[in-house]
Formats: C-alpha cells, sequence, structure tokens
C-alpha cells in the first residue's frame, strides 16, 4: 500500500506540474485508482448479468473500428448521433484512434492496458475510453472541465446500471445504433 501511495502523490505532483499533458493525467487517475478503487469488479459482474453486456464481453466487439470510419459518419444523415459524434471530433480535432496510441503509450509500463486488469476489465476500460466522445456528443457536455466532470459523474452512476452500462455500449442498440445508421 505504501508503493501506490507514493505512486499516487508522485503523479498527483506530476500532473499538477503538467495538467495540460495526457500523459500525466492518464497516470495521475490510475495511480488514484490504485488507492481508491476502479470499480472494475462492479462494471464486470453488472455487464455479465446483462444479456448485452455478457455478449460484448464475449465478443469483444471493438467500436474504435465504427469511429474510426470517418467517410462513413459523414455519410449519415444530419440529427443522426454518428454524423453529430464525426463533426465534433472534427471540430475539436480529438480523434479516438490517436487517444487510443496516447493512452496505451502512457501505459507503457503496464503493457498499454489499465494496470493490474484482467482482459475483460481491460476491454471495458477501453471501450468506456473510445466512447467518451460520443458521451460529450450525447449529452451535450463540453471539453472543459465542468463538462468532463459532469461526464465523469454521468459514466460512473452508468457503470452501475446493468441495463445503462450494456445497452449504450451495444452496436445493436441506444448509441451505436444512430451512430451505424440503423433504426430501432
Amino acid at each position: 500500500m505504501f508503493a501506490k501511495l507514493r505512486n499516487a502523490v508522485a503523479a498527483t505532483l506530476e500532473h499538477r506540474r503538467h495538467p495540460e499533458d495526457l500523459d500525466s493525467g492518464i497516470l495521475y487517475i490510475d495511480a488514484l485508482s490504485q488507492i481508491f478503487g476502479r470499480g472494475d469488479k462492479t462494471m464486470l459482474r453488472n455487464m455479465r448479468e446483462s444479456e448485452i453486456g455478457s455478449r460484448l464481453l464475449d465478443e469483444r466487439q471493438m467500436i474504435l473500428e465504427v469511429l474510426v470510419d470517418r467517410p462513413r459518419l459523414r455519410s449519415l444523415p444530419p440529427g443522426t448521433l454518428g454524423r453529430a459524434y464525426v463533426e465534433f471530433v472534427d471540430t475539436n480535432q480529438i480523434y479516438p484512434e490517436k487517444m487510443a496510441v496516447a493512452v496505451a503509450k502512457a501505459r507503457s509500463a503496464s503493457g498499454g492496458v489499465v494496470p493490474n486488469a484482467s482482459d475483460e476489465v481491460a476491454y471495458l476500460h477501453d471501450r468506456y475510453r473510445d466512447l467518451h466522445d460520443l458521451w460529450h456528443v450525447a449529452t451535450g457536455y463540453q471539453t472543459d472541465m465542468a463538462g468532463e466532470l459532469g461526464l465523469v459523474g454521468l459514466q460512473s452512476k452508468q457503470t452501475r446500471s446493468e441495463e445503462h452500462t450494456s445497452e449504450l455500449q451495444s452496436r445493436r442498440n441506444l448509441v451505436c445504433r444512430p451512430l451505424l445508421g440503423k433504426k430501432k
């Protein structure tokens, strides 16, 4: 525990020195998560107890593959989540594949994934990372500190609700259904 605390203090100090640095932000969150927990057990249990969530864990669908197909997203009708998403990432120049590479680089000491995570938990964390900016579009929260904090609060609540967690992350359902241009 002392090593985790020492790591958290070092990561906090580094992040305070360089608050705009993505690597220090990722390492800061990871260090605090090692002390306070990430809710992995609850998140995994909720996903496993849901039919859709369980299927996602078994199939390991990669939402990143859909999000990086910007020509397809641009071809969707105005007003769809997919079209709004691609406009958001283009406007803000926040691209999911670049974020995935940056996070993996920052976490190189743990093999590019969330520290001390099973394969299933690492998959879920990667999936949440990839869906993060979709949540900005769906909620209207901006990318400023207030918007990010609001989004973190919303996501933490979602990870504790089996129906919302799995429904919002399914390729076939709520968030991704409009993204893929399908109707319910």
